[in-house]
C-alpha cells in the first residue's frame, strides 16, 4: 500500500478527521483495491501457467498470495473508514440537533419572558377597559355575561369544532361516524369479494 494512503488512514483513524476527507480516502482505498486484485489475478493466472518454469510459478503464487493479503486487508480498512465516517457523520447530526434544540429552547425562553411582561400589562388594560365600558366586575350587563379568558370558546381554523376548550362530545361523535363509514365500507367490500 501507498505510504501516502497509510498516513491518509492514520489521519481518518485520529479525532480531527473530516468526513470529505474520508470520503475521498474510502474512493482512493477502493481504487487501489481493484488495481491490486487486477495485479492479483494476473499473478495467479501465471502461477498455473505451464510455459513458465516452475520457480517463476511459484514466484507469481507467492505474489499472488501476498497480493490477496493486500487486497483483504484493505477491505478492512476501507470498512473500517466508512463506520467511523458514518459515526462522525451521526455525530454531526446529533450535534447539530442539539444545538438546533438549544435555539428552540433559548427563542421560548425569551419568548415566556416577554409574555410575563406584557401579561400584567394587558390584563390592566383590559380591567381599565372593564372599568371605562361600565361592565362590573362581575362580568355582567343587565343578564349577559361578558366572557372572560377562562370561558372563552377558539374555534378550530382548519376544521369544525372548538380548538379550546376541548369539545369531546364533538371528538366522540367524529369517532363514532367514522367507525361507522369504516363499517360499511367493510361490508360493501366483503360483498363485492364474496360476487
Amino acid at each position: 500500500m501507498a505510504r501516502n494512503l497509510q498516513e491518509r488512514l492514520e489521519v481518518a483513524k485520529g479525532p480531527r478527521a473530516r468526513i470529505a476527507d474520508n470520503e475521498a480516502l474510502i474512493a482512493d482505498l477502493k481504487a487501489e483495491q481493484e488495481r491490486l486484485e487486477a495485479a492479483r489475478d494476473q499473478a495467479s493466472a501465471e502461477s498455473v501457467d505451464f510455459a513458465l518454469s516452475d520457480a517463476d510459478r511459484d514466484e507469481a503464487a507467492a505474489k499472488a498470495a501476498r497480493l490477496d493479503r493486500t487486497v483483504k486487508s484493505l477491505g478492512i480498512e476501507i470498512a473500517a473508514v466508512a463506520a467511523l465516517t458514518e459515526e462522525r457523520r451521526s455525530d454531526d447530526a446529533r450535534k447539530a440537533a442539539e444545538a438546533e434544540k438549544r435555539a428552540a429552547l433559548t427563542e421560548r425562553d425569551e419568548i415566556a419572558a416577554q409574555f410575563a411582561e406584557r401579561v400584567p400589562v394587558i390584563c390592566d388594560e383590559l380591567v381599565a377597559e372593564m372599568h371605562a365600558r361600565g361592565i362590573p366586575a362581575n362580568g355582567l350587563v343587565g343578564t349577559i355575561q361578558a366572557h372572560s379568558y377562562r370561558h372563552m370558546k377558539i374555534p378550530v381554523f382548519g376544521g369544525i369544532g372548538r380548538a379550546w376548550p376541548i369539545d369531546l362530545a364533538f371528538i366522540l361523535a367524529a369517532k363514532a361516524q367514522e367507525m361507522t363509514e369504516q363499517g360499511r365500507k367493510t361490508k360493501r367490500l366483503d360483498a363485492e369479494a364474496s360476487r
